[in-house]
């Protein structure tokens, strides 16, 4: 893992040796990963979230794509009423791998934390062009080594997706196409008719509703909450944003548009 070049560390807990060696080789040691990592979780969260409390992530613009992923955290009372969309997807993406491998920097002092390759994947797809987008991401707005914090946000997760902006929905690299264009919006109960419309298709060649419904996304128990509470859904499938909401997915199971029924697929 490398250190990314324009940012000076400066270690909170007195690694002032290793700060020369980063400065002029720009890669951090095993040793001082193990330093880091005693108190990482401590700078990144510093205070615990109250009942009325939701931590949400600021994501920044990338300089290119093979530039690192940095966000900020910012806490808020939810009788605020912040605006802020959320994020839907998997940790371990479709084949399932849930190790953390991927670095994504937070904060001001650039603490890394690994997290897995989808949501590091994930993490990219939304970042902004310009400016900053803010979101709602399990992964870090929420303290996971926190047990208590971890149970009470987790409790209110409904309430956290019905006061969202939208999902923004997210399959996989394979799936989702990230352009600077401005994506066309369907419905997604349109979804059979119009794949001959895609200018860009995905590497998963995904062409009906129910071969979408076949992803391991589609399976999960979350899926419910994250997609029925929320006011609407972006699906991004090529370079489509499908919409959807509890009303268009109630008239999917009343009449589907393709061949196949809710229970031929794994969706809750």
């Amino acid at each position: 893992m490398y250190w990314p070049s324009e940012i000076i560390y400066e270690s909170r807990i007195g690694l002032s040796a290793s700060r020369k060696r980063r400065r002029t080789s720009g890669k951090a040691s095993p040793d001082d990963h193990a330093a880091v990592n005693l108190s990482l979780n401590a700078h990144i969260y510093p205070d615990s979230l109250d009942e009325r409390q939701i931590r949400l992530a600021c994501l920044t613009p990338l300089a290119g794509d093979d530039r690192p992923v940095h966000i900020t955290l910012e806490v808020y009372d939810q009788d605020e009423r912040p605006e802020y969309e959320t994020v839907s997807y998997t940790w371990g993406g479709e084949d399932g791998d849930s190790t953390p491998c991927r670095p994504v920097y937070i904060g001001p002092y650039w603490d890394a934390l690994l997290q897995t390759k989808n949501c590091h994947q994930m993490l990219r797809f939304p970042c902004p062009w310009r400016g900053l987008r803010t979101l709602w991401i399990d992964a870090f707005c929420i303290n996971q080594h926190n047990v208590e914090e971890r149970e009470e946000q987790v409790a209110k997760m409904r309430q956290i997706y019905e006061d969202c902006t939208r999902v923004v929905v997210y399959l996989g690299p394979d799936v989702a196409i990230k352009t600077r264009t401005f994506s066309k919006h369907r419905s997604l109960n349109q979804m059979d008719l119009i794949p001959q419309q895609r200018e860009f298709t995905s590497s998963a060649e995904i062409q009906s509703l129910a071969e979408l419904l076949d992803r391991a996304y589609f399976g999960r128990v979350w899926v419910i909450q994250e997609l029925s509470v929320s006011s609407r859904a972006i699906i991004r499938v090529g370079n489509i944003d499908y919409h959807a909401d509890a009303s268009i997915m109630e008239r999917i199971g009343l009449h589907n548009t393709g061949d196949f029924t809710w229970e031929q697929t794994a969706t809750p």
